[in-house]
């Protein structure tokens, strides 16, 4: 009996072979990405889920206003910096406190492993996930329900000063196949010794380290680091407690900060108990990965991964209803053999769950392979296992039944609601049924779809390049830095000498970071008028070539020289805004107050013009940089205008001296290099992705509709076809039947256009809110996305449209 049905569906399939590729080619491309965003939000919602204390591990945040931060009235600034001092306040303070444990990231340490038995040096490897943390971070971070276990050791051997514990992988890069306890790295002069070796993190952790250093190290190195309450960094402070006294501890924080913050930060400055699950897709806060999936991503990548599978059910519906004209006679025949209502139900779910099933396994295959090849963009590692659990398996029958259902429910619903004469007789009509509105609607629904994608690509990718493009109030191009290894002035002298004998070489300036990221942060004061302001500012430390190798544009005062370097600072004009002068010529000669420090005094030498040193998600806020050639971190290279050779060459060029210029400067350290506008781009790659991912969704979506509006055309011709022979018949213009025939489509997507456009603009007007600087919704968005559809729309169809305009009326009229 199944063998009888299954050829049964397979000979209507095969009679219909045209509706038959449209519907498969459409379940398979809807469902393949249904899998494939299903895979995506499966991997991003799964991130440190297997932590034994998932529910009950809290991050402390902080949330601040005013201070300087530049903001408007009830907007926060949100970090999550910890002071120095607190972890080990409120550890000993608040009882409610399970665990409490500091972690102190270190990105690009250079370490050189050492051989205990003749302490000969080998070469030296930069670590990027390192951290400083206590034994007690792998009580809170288990990592159950992973591949991770401890190799050698265990938590207790982070307690000494100076220990370390490894992942296998850095151990191996280290030394080589030789055990790693026992052995020995420097790092900065200081011997760290290896006493413990743990398996590599999972791919799905917001905590990658492959270094783990004792915390008591850094007390060993600097005491006040655990007394410090006076500046913020880059320490975290992860606690565990019960979830129903999250409230209450937050209270006690507030009062241990109470203690030891002025009056005015803690009027304005609260810390708060992020919840663990939040870590990866609170877009207001950070984490170690440097990459934050928000929730409402996740949520329109399913939005669209449904509405993708409702137009392919749409599709299926339409051409079902089209060519209804087909089984009119054999439905009537079953009907008025006795046939019941759910018999032809069940004749049209089974020829949508062959078609289903085999589109769908089609697409996991396709999916698979997707995923694999495109992993970068999708930013689901090609290693990471795919979630092809139980619930996967149920989800995916339970998705085979519903597409099934929703493919043949409202065909079926129609002919069997039919009386069996009107059937026999063919008097069963599209119009007449009421069927022409379905299909209007869903065709108008899935150009709207794909108009509100289209225009969502368009607005993000212009704003990406509003964030790449716009003046930042620095030169970033044809600017490079490189790292300096040691604090040593004999040798960034020789090194910036030697330099600088290139002529493709402008400038080189020294300085603890670049004009494209944020410093260190402390106090200033200003009197006037015996009224003291306090600002808290960035403060970034440079020498005399900064404003010149990176474009910064004095708007008053002068930069300073070598001769009065040492009691002149140069602020940006949103601090002499926030120190209360009047305009940026009053600010200049005045003096001021570093560092909370009335001994450190200082008079402004001019005012530069405000720069964005963060990414544009955030406002300018105030700066004042100091000269300090003693302790640089990075040069920046500036290359020189020169019209002979080609930019490549030069650049070429340029990075070849540089390298052995460093090499022959610093022989032991590693060279590497990054280029301004290359770090820039760097703040943007979550919009960069987003923007290809709706572009390509976007692409599928026109794509889908596309084949429904093709299937509905060619049946449109072919049941006009007697119609369109008579009009010609009587004079009728090719041009004049393809409007005839066109114009439906034209309508709907139009209609289509002024359904999505105000539903894009409110989406979109909400997303460019993130930003504190932006582009804007213009016009030109929604018109270019409405002709975009429509020339697509018309593409789609006049080609069928043209062929049954160009037939010969009598090929319709001759049975007549």
């Amino acid at each position: 009996m199944i063998k009888s049905f299954l050829r049964f569906y397979l000979r209507s399939l095969l009679k219909n072979k045209r509706s038959t590729v449209i519907n498969i080619f459409g379940l398979v491309v809807s469902l393949t990405c249904a899998i494939v965003i299903y895979q995506k939000i499966a991997y991003e919602t799964g991130f440190d889920r297997f932590q034994t204390n998932y529910d009950s591990t809290y991050r402390i945040v902080r949330q601040t206003k005013g201070l300087g931060l530049n903001l408007k009235e009830g907007e926060l600034e949100y970090a999550t910096g910890v002071f120095g001092g607190m972890p080990s306040a409120i550890k000993s303070e608040i009882p409610e406190l399970k665990e409490v444990v500091p972690v102190f990231p270190q990105n690009g340490m250079q370490v050189i492993p050492v051989s205990e038995a003749n302490n000969v040096k080998s070469q030296k490897f930069t670590i990027d996930k390192a951290v400083l943390t206590a034994p007690g971070y792998f009580n809170i971070f288990d990592y159950s329900r992973t591949a991770f276990k401890w190799l050698n050791g265990s938590p207790e051997s982070l307690k000494e000063p100076f220990s370390a514990v490894l992942t296998q992988e850095l151990a191996s890069k280290l030394f080589g196949n030789e055990s790693p306890i026992g052995k020995s790295f420097q790092f900065e002069k200081l011997t760290f010794k290896v006493t413990g070796l743990v398996s590599q993190m999972p791919e799905n952790t917001d905590f990658p380290f492959e270094l783990f250093i004792s915390y008591s190290s850094l007390e060993k190195v600097n005491p006040n680091s655990s007394k410090n309450w006076g500046g913020l960094g880059s320490l975290e402070c992860y606690v565990m407690l019960n979830p129903s006294q999250t409230e209450i501890v937050e209270q006690k924080i507030k009062a241990v900060y109470a203690q030891h913050g002025s009056k005015e930060e803690v009027e304005n400055r609260i810390f708060k108990l992020q919840p663990l699950k939040d870590i990866h897709s609170d877009t207001r806060y950070s984490n170690f990965n440097n990459r934050v999936v928000g929730t409402n991503t996740l949520i329109t990548l399913g939005i669209i991964g449904l509405f993708l599978l409702i137009m392919a059910c749409a599709n299926y519906a339409n051409l079902s209803l089209a060519r209804s004209n087909y089984w009119t006679r054999s439905i009537g025949i079953r009907k008025t053999l006795g046939g019941k209502r759910w018999h032809i139900f069940a004749q049209f779910f089974c020829e949508s769950m062959l078609l289903t099933t085999v589109s769908s396994f089609i697409a996991l295959l396709l999916s698979f392979a997707a995923i694999k090849s495109f992993s970068n963009l999708i930013a689901i590692p090609a290693n990471f296992s795919l979630s092809y659990s139980s619930v996967f398996i149920v989800g995916f029958i339970l998705l085979l039944f519903i597409v099934s259902l929703l493919n043949s429910s409202y065909p079926s619903l129609v002919m069997s609601a039919s009386r069996p004469v009107d059937l026999l007789q063919n008097k069963h009509t599209v119009s007449a049924k009421g069927i022409s509105v379905f299909t209007k609607s869903m065709v108008i629904v899935q150009f709207s779809i794909s108009l509100l994608l289209i225009i969502g690509t368009i607005t993000i990718f212009h704003q990406y390049r509003y964030l790449t493009n716009s003046d930042m109030g620095f030169d970033k191009e044809a600017i490079f830095t490189v790292p300096i290894p040691q604090n040593d002035r004999t040798l960034t002298n020789r090194f910036k000498t030697a330099l600088l004998e290139n002529p493709a070489i402008k400038s080189v300036s020294f300085s603890n970071t670049s004009p494209a990221q944020s410093g260190n942060w402390t106090g200033i004061s200003a009197f006037k008028n015996g009224h003291e302001t306090s600002v808290v500012t960035q403060v970034v430390t440079i020498d005399t070539s900064f404003v010149k190798t990176y474009g910064l544009k004095l708007v008053a005062g002068n930069n300073f020289s070598e001769a009065d370097s040492s009691n002149h600072i140069l602020v940006n004009e949103e601090l002499a805004r926030q120190l209360n002068f009047k305009t940026a010529e009053d600010a200049v000669g005045k003096e001021v107050i570093l560092y909370n420090d009335p001994n450190s005094r200082r008079f402004i030498a001019g005012v530069v013009k405000d720069y964005h040193y963060d990414s544009f998600y955030n406002k300018i806020r105030p700066t004042f940089l100091i000269p300090d050639s003693n302790r640089p971190q990075i040069a920046g290279i500036k290359l020189a205008d020169n019209s002979t050779i080609s930019h490549f060459d030069q650049l070429q060029q340029a990075l070849a001296f540089t390298e052995k210029t460093w090499k022959s400067v610093y022989k032991e350290e590693i060279y590497s290099y990054q280029f301004i506008d290359d770090l820039i781009r760097s703040n943007y790659v979550n919009e960069k992705n987003t923007s290809m991912m709706i572009s390509i969704f976007a692409l599928i979506t026109i794509f889908i509709a596309c084949l429904g509006i093709f299937g509905l055309a060619l049946y449109s011709s072919q049941q006009r076809s007697k119609e369109i022979g008579i009009r010609k018949i009587n004079g009728a213009k090719i041009s004049e039947v393809m409007t005839m025939l066109n114009k439906d489509f034209v309508k709907w997507v139009v209609i289509a256009f002024f359904i999505a456009t105000p539903v894009g603009y409110f989406i979109l007007d909400e997303w460019l809110e993130n930003f504190a600087y932006k582009t804007t919704l213009s016009w030109w968005i929604f018109a270019l996305a409405g002709f975009l559809a429509l020339g697509i729309a018309l593409l789609t169809v006049s080609w069928q449209s043209w062929k049954a305009a160009t037939r010969n009326p009598v090929e319709a009229l001759r049975y007549e």
